[in-house]
């Protein structure tokens, strides 16, 4: 399950991961700001449920679920994430895992984020604390039950966790994007900070999903983090709705063995309507 919240979390966004740059059609962070949110896509209420397939062979099996919500308080936003597998598929790889972050409403910047992850047995309990003031982070890092593994790393602009930058991807304006054009961004996960970068395709028409209807839609095509979640420097396929709410309708991706799918099964609380076609 990793590996299938790895690619929902990273692609809740209207665009997605390039790990090769392109300088002519990189942006400056003065023509794109990650790190001063202003919230136009989401509202506190919103819940975003996907299910999971996984492909051996040519059999596709309904693998799991993975539920996304936004909770709020006076000062910040509560992020969570909980993915599941089925219990027909628990048999073959049993998982349960839970993520949150809290974040600053103002720059949806994160304040402290938390994964507790059980994976057929194995277990990640990580805690990280931000200071986007003092530009330093504290990640505690707890596997099976070993002694605490703490980092601490200093940063430059800002930094984020695997949710908050869902969140705050979504609120950028693709208006001005251009086929190519690359925005770059930190996140830190588990005792390491990834430096990233973020590649916009463009508009695709619209997109078929069953028993939700047809939607207008963008289509991206990132390439993975090498060496952490994928083996090789695959390809992913990613459609988002083409609106203000930039949701991920439907993800695929190739894995080491099989494939994956990951698909929009339900949605409440949107800000806005999804742009359905009738």
């Amino acid at each position: 399950m990793i590996r299938w919240m790895f690619i929902l979390t990273f692609f809740i966004s209207n665009i997605g991961i390039s790990t090769v740059a392109h300088p002519e059609s990189v942006f400056g962070l003065d023509k794109i700001d990650v790190c001063n949110g202003n919230n136009s896509a989401f509202q506190a209420g919103e819940i975003l449920t996907y299910k999971i397939y996984y492909n051996w062979g040519v059999i596709w099996l309904g693998a799991g679920e993975v539920k996304f919500q936004v909770l709020e308080t006076d000062n910040n936003y509560l992020y969570k994430a909980v993915g599941k597998s089925y219990p027909s598929y628990s048999w073959i790889f049993e998982v349960d895992d839970h993520f949150y972050s809290y974040v600053d409403k103002e720059t949806l910047l994160p304040i402290r984020a938390k994964r507790d992850i059980n994976e057929d047995g194995y277990i990640i309990h990580n805690d990280i604390r931000f200071d986007q003031n003092d530009k330093y982070v504290k990640s505690t890092l707890v596997i099976n039950d070993k002694d605490p593994k703490v980092v601490e790393r200093e940063f430059d602009n800002c930094m984020f966790d695997i949710l908050s930058v869902i969140y705050s991807l979504r609120n950028i304006d693709k208006t001005g994007l251009h086929t190519g054009d690359i925005i770059p961004f930190d996140m830190m996960m588990d005792d390491e900070v990834y430096p990233l970068q973020l590649e916009y395709v463009g508009d695709v028409g619209v997109t078929d999903i069953k028993n939700l209807g047809s939607y207008k839609a963008i289509k991206i095509s990132p390439s993975v983090i090498k060496g952490r979640v994928f083996d090789k420097n695959e390809r992913m396929q990613v459609w988002i709705s083409n609106d203000k709410n930039n949701v991920p309708l439907i993800i695929e991706s190739p894995l080491a063995v099989g494939k994956i799918k990951v698909i929009l099964q339900n949605y409440e609380g949107l800000r806005y309507p999804l742009n359905k076609v009738e």
